[in-house]
């Protein structure tokens, strides 16, 4: 009874630490990520591994495909067998916090070492829920619009065009001067086109939901779809347009799938482009290509993306301290030449000085990084809605109308009507009776 009464005073004084979490000695961090990214998550084991050595702590990677690092997730926590490091970010936290372990009390043990301060506001209150820090962030996504240089100056360079030359786009630009501009870039023979003033993403809410929101309308109120307003039907009718109108600057869906993305140079710009592609852009031999702002809309630059990448704690994770080791490890201050190499915008604030201080012209592609923080830190793009039914209402509901609707099968106004009333039923029953 004596030993036995020893053992549990040992337990209750020595078996939990940061927040009540059961102190373990676990060593290795279990991460899932998309495949592709092999070669980023090799580097971080490599340099994780070496920088914690006398620790012993290593990274166990699991690959899935693209899109799915949410859904594994799930699945090893409904099966007991979560792993470390939760991918995250602002779209999720409203779902994940419940199995997350709070960071604040291991920020401010390690906030010497961490200078939480240093991080953009910006992103950081992406990470907090009801005044608890969640994540780190690692980057962030804005929507801007790209552009590839060589295009715009071929169309100067050419003698037939001097009475009607083209600027690169700018900062104050309206939609107006971007459609303009996308129009006289766009090369037409007849009926058929060999080259395009604009990428259009099919298939995907990634640029259609900006025109919406550029509109005035928004996806989601109060938890239903309100896409059946005056305002969102204008910015999906813009969307269209770009399209199907008779001076179309961009790709229809089917019949131009052969022009590919905005990655194989058959596009003089890109509406809406993700920071994600960056490191993917930077590696295509001769796309000379940079970022501006969003057009304004009826004076207004906001409506795009925002969307923060980060990265917490699984609650009853084994290895606790080896997982918050990495998560410090991968947002950690960086030198210039580190963050040259790191293929986001930095979302220190420490990094983006580093960054900004070199002139644009003696930048690497994109040149123009002032555009992703102005859009950042002036609002100019917004998270998407937080329910946890918004990605199988909009992919499986709604963007099959929207495909309808650049099919042909509905008009803008008609579709969204049945769009926005189909997808509050299935909420109506599955989440609000």
């Amino acid at each position: 009874m004596i030993a036995l009464a020893t053992l549990f005073s040992f337990t209750a004084c020595a078996g939990f630490g940061i927040g009540g979490q059961k102190r373990v000695d676990g060593k290795t961090v279990t991460v899932v990520y998309e495949a592709d990214k092999i070669d980023y998550w090799t580097d971080i084991k490599n340099g994780y591994e070496t920088q914690y050595a006398e620790q012993g702590y290593t990274l166990n990677l699991i690959p899935v495909g693209g899109g799915q690092v949410q859904d594994k997730q799930q699945t090893m926590i409904a099966q007991n067998d979560a792993p470390d490091l939760i991918l995250g970010g602002d779209v999720h936290i409203g779902n994940q916090f419940k199995y997350l372990l709070p960071l604040d009390e291991l920020l401010a043990r390690d906030d010497a070492e961490v200078d939480s301060a240093d991080f953009i506001s910006a992103v950081l209150d992406k990470c907090k829920r009801d005044g608890k820090t969640y994540y780190l962030p690692e980057f962030f996504n804005v929507s801007l619009l790209y552009y590839n240089k060589d295009i715009f100056d071929a169309f100067n360079a050419t003698p037939a065009n001097a009475d009607r030359l083209v600027e690169y786009p700018q900062a104050d630009w309206t939609y107006e001067e971007f459609y303009d501009t996308a129009d006289k870039l766009t090369v037409r023979s007849g009926g058929a086109v060999s080259k395009f003033g604009c990428y259009s993403t099919i298939g995907w809410w990634g640029e259609w939901l900006i025109h919406v929101r550029q509109a005035g309308g928004e996806f989601m109120k109060d938890g239903y779809v309100d896409l059946n307003t005056t305002a969102a039907k204008a910015g999906l009718q813009r969307y269209y347009d770009k399209m199907f109108a008779a001076n179309r600057i961009s790709n229809k869906p089917g019949i131009d799938e052969t022009f590919g993305d905005f990655s194989t140079k058959n596009y003089a710009m890109d509406y809406g482009g993700h920071i994600s592609n960056w490191s993917i852009f930077r590696g295509i031999k001769g796309l000379d290509w940079d970022v501006q702002l969003l057009p304004a809309v009826n004076g207004n630059h906001a409506g795009g993306e925002l969307a923060v990448s980060a990265y917490g704690i699984y609650k009853n994770s084994k290895s606790v301290e080896a997982t918050w080791s990495l998560i410090k490890y991968m947002t950690r201050k960086r030198s210039f030449e580190e963050w040259n190499a790191y293929p986001y915008p930095p979302c220190r604030t420490s990094g983006k000085e580093l960054l900004l201080a070199v002139p644009k012209a003696e930048r690497p592609a994109p040149q123009n990084l002032e555009a992703a923080y102005e859009s950042l830190e002036n609002g100019y793009c917004k998270s998407l809605p937080s329910e946890k039914y918004f990605t199988y209402v909009n992919l499986t509901i709604v963007q099959n109308y929207v495909t309808k609707i650049l099919e042909g099968e509905y008009n803008v106004s008609d579709g969204l009507d049945e769009a926005t009333k189909r997808a509050n039923d299935y909420i109506r029953q599955n989440y609000m009776s």
